[in-house]
């Protein structure tokens, strides 16, 4: 049992350490949030000053991001209504979602940020659900391949037509 806890523990401070400077290894020059390819691929959701992005890596099925539109890099640095919007579509994705869920936002490089844009990570939990593995699957999702075009479009789809009707 400890070498399995210590194998496990060495692992995780392993992802954890080699995470950090993955924006390096982009493909896409610049942030992503900004970039109009992006948005209009992954986009949910307008509202007036942020909006609901699909993930291209979800970590589980319905992990969703909120994003300002305009082009912040730490939290602090939101205007208030951009804040307030936030948390806004957050309460909007669960009146649709129905479901536990995991909010996660991180500020500058040193905590993991992988893309320099302010972004809320909303990953829905399920009865059951190992803590676990949901750690492991976002310490590796850098690692993870880009959701193909059409499953993105069956993702969103759904989605965009109840937003819109709630």
């Amino acid at each position: 049992m400890k070498k399995f806890f210590w194998a496990t523990f060495f692992i995780f401070l392993f992802l954890i350490l080699f995470q950090i400077d993955f924006k390096k290894f982009s493909a896409t020059p610049g942030c992503a949030f900004c970039n109009e390819k992006v948005l209009e691929k992954q986009s949910v959701f307008q509202g007036k000053n942020c909006q609901i992005l699909a993930t291209n890596k979800p970590v589980v099925a319905g992990h969703l991001l909120v994003i300002a539109k305009r082009h912040v890099e730490r939290f602090e640095d939101l205007k208030e209504e951009e804040m307030v919007e936030m948390l806004a579509l957050i309460r909007k994705i669960n009146s649709v979602a129905h479901t536990g869920y995991l909010i996660l936002q991180k500020n500058g490089k040193e905590a993991g940020q992988s893309v320099p844009h302010v972004h809320i990570h909303y990953i829905p939990r399920e009865q059951g659900d190992s803590g676990l593995w949901l750690a492991f699957r976002l310490l590796t999702r850098h690692w993870f391949k880009p959701v193909h075009a059409e499953e993105m479009h069956n993702t969103i789809t759904p989605l965009q037509i109840s937003m819109t009707s709630s």
